[in-house]
């Protein structure tokens, strides 16, 4: 599993400009699925819809949020494996809440992006243990440069993505002669991309595609996106961050590779049913965006390859709908376990089954709560989507067009009985799985008015608001070292590249934004100035930067 790698993202899958030649391996001996989506465009619930084969209602994930989920005894895919004698682990990326619930792995060696300590987090103490224990921003810096191309702060044999690679090739060894579950979870190409330097240059000199251009912006994002979302950068910044994220998943496909090497080097390639996919994707200035969270396909929809050779014709590509919600009961009915009876029947169905009674012909996504949820209802050619910002309905046909850049409903040419139907079919769903406050019952979906604060800043900035206050810290050394600690890991990730067109200051110079990030910056180092340990020049009392 890798984070936030977007449907385009394979060169198998006809997209040229992709270096992919491991999954483009897969996918000549498996079955590529080319309309795979996510159940909700955001990494917790998205990987808790994987975990646990259900919707949101019933893990009560409707967003990443702190909360533990809703029902613990929720059987979950390694949990049913294990109680029939499978080994099962989990290396990399969980994210899990509480960080270390196992929720059925027998054993998990973690790589989360903001450890809060080293004693949580296998990777952390691994690189401690060979001397790079003074490194905070184990992935790249996140405040000020979250969506910026970065250098890695550690040399390319100690990286992320070779340490998830080179700890399941160990634990494949050391597990060969038993039933195993191996969840391998890399965390790029999510952000913060920072990539050693042999690893920074796979696409120089590619004709890459260009994104999707930003008109037709439901007016939720705002009218100072522009500037939020990187669209006043110089072309060759864009460039260069699509590059980075390409690279990413390049070098995560090499090290794919080596563990596909070791199951055929230990015998078990063809005894394995093997699964890769991601999460959700990830918009890559699409519209003017950067990040997740949308309805766009390039948020929602994701890679998605199956092999098993005794059930999966290899070469196959089917463009059937499918979720995640369809990877927990394939894994069960190629490994022969049944899912309890006496909890509430799964949503998804195998890929593989006999005699499938689910509906293909539609899916489904949803994101968040409150006055910023919407949900998707989707055939193989219309997609409907509900904003319960100002109860904003917005209806595309992908067939004609693919890009999503004209909505039907705002254009007044939709058919009233394609938004009936795709309408009633996004109501039922969220009464069934929604949150539990977003149904009028009388009326249908809920409209909670129009909202005070714009996307463009809380979620689709190249400085979302999460990121932009995430100072990483072990609470190692005297507490007077964090800013300059932060000041020289920002000073290495930006070393050799050209950041003299980011607008760091609009960020910054916001009033709302400044004041959250100079909290969370006090109450890491209180004696250093946030604009010196940038290397910015300080900002004068009643004058310009």
């Amino acid at each position: 599993m890798t984070d936030q790698q977007r449907y385009d993202t394979l060169h198998c899958a006809g997209y040229e400009h992709m270096v992919t030649p491991n999954l483009d391996r897969l996918a000549a001996g498996w079955c590529l699925y080319t309309h795979a989506h996510t159940t909700n465009p955001v990494c917790l619930p998205a990987r808790y819809a994987l975990l646990t084969g259900m919707p949101g209602r019933a893990h009560g994930l409707f967003r990443n949020s702190h909360e533990p989920i809703r029902d613990p005894s929720l059987p979950t895919l390694p949990g049913l494996l294990s109680t029939v004698g499978y080994r099962t682990a989990a290396i990399g990326k969980c994210h899990h809440r509480p960080v270390c619930e196992h929720h059925g792995f027998d054993e998990l060696q973690l790589m989360e992006e903001v450890p809060t300590c080293r004693e949580y987090d296998e990777y952390a103490q691994y690189l401690a243990d060979h001397g790079l224990g003074d490194i905070q921003n184990l992935h790249g810096v996140r405040a000020l440069l979250y969506h910026h191309a970065q250098n890695a702060q550690m040399p390319a044999e100690h990286h992320p993505n070779a340490w998830v690679a080179d700890r399941s090739i160990e634990w494949l060894h050391a597990h060969r002669n038993e039933p195993f579950y191996l969840f391998c979870s890399w965390i790029h190409p999510h952000p913060p991309r920072a990539l050693p330097l042999e690893d920074q240059h796979h696409y120089d000199g590619t004709d890459l595609p260009e994104p999707i251009p930003a008109e037709g912006r439901p007016a939720l994002y705002g009218d100072d996106a522009d500037a939020w979302c990187g669209l006043a950068d110089p072309e060759s910044e864009r460039r260069r961050i699509r590059a980075f994220y390409f690279s990413s998943i390049t070098m995560v496909d090499h090290h794919i590779g080596r563990v596909l090497d070791t199951l055929e080097a230990i015998g078990q390639l063809e005894n394995t049913l093997i699964v890769f996919l991601s999460d959700h994707g990830e918009m890559l200035q699409d519209h003017g965006m950067c990040g997740k969270q949308t309805r766009y396909d390039s948020s929602v929809r994701i890679p998605l390859i199956v092999r098993y050779p005794e059930r999966f014709r290899p070469g196959a590509k089917c463009d059937d709908l499918v979720d995640l919600l369809d990877v927990l009961p394939t894994c069960l009915d190629v490994c022969g376990v049944t899912y309890p009876e006496d909890r509430e029947a799964l949503v998804g169905e195998s890929l593989y089954a006999t005699d499938p009674v689910l509906d293909r012909r539609i899916i489904f996504s949803a994101n968040g709560c409150g006055p910023m949820r919407w949900v998707m209802a989707r055939d193989q050619r219309f997609k409907y989507v509900y904003w319960y910002w100002n109860g904003l309905e917005q209806i595309y046909d992908l067939e004609a067009d693919p890009d999503e850049t004209s909505d039907l409903v705002a254009a007044g040419r939709v058919n009233p009985d394609v938004l009936d139907r795709l309408r009633e079919r996004a109501l039922r769903y969220e009464q069934r799985w929604g949150p539990d406050n977003v149904i009028n019952v009388k009326d249908g979906l809920k409209s909670f008015g129009r909202h005070d604060r714009t996307l463009s800043k809380l979620r689709n900035s190249k400085y979302p608001h999460g990121a932009s206050t995430e100072f990483q810290t072990f609470g190692d050394g005297r507490p007077d070292e964090a800013g300059p600690r932060f000041g020289q890991e920002f000073a290495r990730a930006v070393a050799g590249l050209d950041t003299r067109s980011s607008p760091f200051e609009t960020m910054l110079n916001d009033p709302a934004w400044s004041a959250d990030i100079q909290v969370v910056w006090q109450a890491l180092d209180s004696d250093s100035d946030l604009r010196a340990c940038l290397g910015l020049t300080p900002k004068q009392d009643g004058g310009d930067v």
